[in-house]
């Protein structure tokens, strides 16, 4: 009995070494140092640009009659495009420098340089644009994407996701937002952006009825006059500047919308809006006092008075919000690139944050290089949970990403980000939803649309148990995030509930 209880202890004592082995060998992938882009293949025309772990990867197809090729690269899409001195081995080319910068590819023939590609980059459907750009060019290519995306009946049931970047500067633009689009300043403060106009249509329904005019956004900028922003639901405007009057309705009906963290100059003329929220804003006058519910939390400057009523008054009026941490955004600095701004939590706050400039406001930024930029073409439930794992924040260009297992945010602090309304969808074999955040503090969730699939218990849960922990100093906040059950496609959709929050503290 002695020797057979020596032999168990001795295979005992070699399984407990074996197990950090064999728990690397389970389904727990680990994050690896080198994209694999071995199952991929490109046609000659077709290039492709993913950003992983610091350093940005350009792959294109082989041209026919290439003896090499060369290749460019701008700032933004309509800028000046200046040759890269690189020493090309076949069609892919590595580079830690200029990481988010548009690439374009020409191959060199007996004939001489041959245009290959569009320009690609790394912030899949996006528009960045310069104070030097070429201002026809960028106009007619908002335009395009506006046409395609303005149509209540086409745009809002395309899988197309848009997003439009301004670096600092003054912009004759007239900005058109149509579904699924946004667009961002990316200075610190609003005043460093300014356009000429600011557009959405009022033809997605007869009669100026806005009523189905959703999902889309504007933020960090100043337009430069009187602004009509009829919109219903599922938008935003955060950390805008309108120097003049702004209307929140044609002649027709407009539903629901949200102002946040923003200055108007003039009057806000609500018009037929039914319901509007608008927290830490300020503006010289409110016109009315609407027709079915208005709140107003925090704000600077004339709004309706009395307690709400059912027949009279229809306003809640909050002298300061509670607690508030605005939303993280992206800012481009000189010499620095781009960086995710996030906010500090404010306590019993009153108008807006940027007045003295982004260098006066609470908050800390986070170098966008060291994200993990997710790519819609190649990115899966799997490689976004590995990178969560290894530590990283999440950044979602504008595209569609769909899940087979949902994200799960352990690390206190994470910050996950979309541009443009990136889209989550919950896969049909996924019954267990999008987003799952652990009860830890300090995660933020901005920008995202959730997609319901076939059945899932739940969307989002943020908290995995009921609690006594306190994140009273360092909350979770949720912004900016749509969860959507049906409606753009004729299949069944469901969910159990749409988002349990158990985490104490949470905005």
């Amino acid at each position: 009995m002695k020797h057979i209880s020596a032999r168990i202890l001795i295979a005992l004592f070699a399984v407990l070494l074996l197990l950090p082995v064999l728990a690397g060998c389970g389904g727990e992938p680990k994050l690896p140092s080198e994209p694999d882009f071995s199952g991929e293949t490109l046609a000659a025309g077709e290039a492709r640009m993913s950003f992983y772990l610091g350093k940005s990867y350009l792959r294109w197809g082989a041209a026919e009659g290439a003896q090499g090729y060369k290749l460019y690269h701008s700032q933004t899409l309509y800028g000046e495009y200046l040759p890269l001195d690189a020493a090309l081995e076949g069609t892919q080319y590595t580079a830690q420098a200029d990481c988010f910068d548009y690439f374009r590819v020409t191959a060199v023939t007996e004939e001489g340089e041959v245009p290959l590609c569009e320009p690609v980059s790394a912030f899949t459907n996006t528009l960045i644009v310069g104070p030097d750009d070429d201002m026809g060019a960028v106009q007619d290519h908002i335009d395009r994407m506006h046409e395609r995306l303005e149509s209540g009946s086409t745009g809002q049931f395309s899988s197309l996701r848009f997003s439009i970047l301004l670096l600092p500067g003054v912009y004759d633009l007239d900005v058109k937002v149509g579904y699924y689009t946004t667009v961002s300043g990316l200075g610190g403060s609003p005043r460093d952006v300014v356009i000429s106009s600011l557009y959405v249509s009022d033809r997605v329904l007869g009669n100026q009825n806005a009523t189905c005019t959703f999902w889309r956004g504007a933020e960090n900028l100043t337009v430069a006059g009187n602004t009509t922003w009829a919109v219903s639901q599922a938008t935003s405007l955060r950390r805008v500047r309108v120097e003049g009057n702004l209307k929140l309705s044609y002649s027709g009906w407009s539903s629901g919308g949200f102002l946040a963290n923003s200055e108007v100059t003039g009057t806000v003329d609500p018009g037929s809006q039914q319901q509007w929220f608008s927290r830490n804003s300020k503006w010289q006058r409110w016109s009315h006092a609407g027709s079915h519910n208005y709140v107003f939390s925090g704000c600077d400057g004339s709004v309706p008075t009395g307690a709400w009523t059912e027949s009279g008054v229809r306003s809640t009026v909050l002298a300061e919000t509670e607690r508030i941490a605005e939303k993280p955004f992206l800012v481009f600095r000189e010499g620095v690139g781009y960086s995710v701004f996030v906010p500090a939590l404010q306590r019993n706050a009153a108008g807006v944050t940027w007045g003295d400039g982004i260098s006066a406001e609470k908050g800390y930024f986070l170098p966008l290089e060291e994200f993990y930029i997710a790519n819609e073409l190649s990115d899966t439930a799997e490689t976004l949970n590995a990178a969560l794992r290894s530590g990283k924040d999440v950044f979602f260009p504008a595209g569609q990403y769909e899940l087979s297992a949902p994200l799960e945010v352990t690390r206190e602090g994470t910050v996950a980000l979309g541009l443009g309304y990136a889209t989550l969808k919950i896969s049909d074999e996924n019954t267990l939803g999008a987003i799952r955040v652990a009860d830890v503090g300090g995660v933020r969730l901005g920008d995202l649309l959730i997609d319901a699939g076939a059945y899932s218990t739940s969307m989002v849960v943020i908290g995995d148990q009921k609690s006594d922990i306190s994140h009273a100093d360092d909350p979770i906040v949720l912004s900016n995030l749509y969860l959507r059950i049906g409606g753009v496609a004729n299949v069944h959709t469901e969910t159990g509930t749409a988002i349990i929050i158990r985490a104490n503290d949470t905005i």
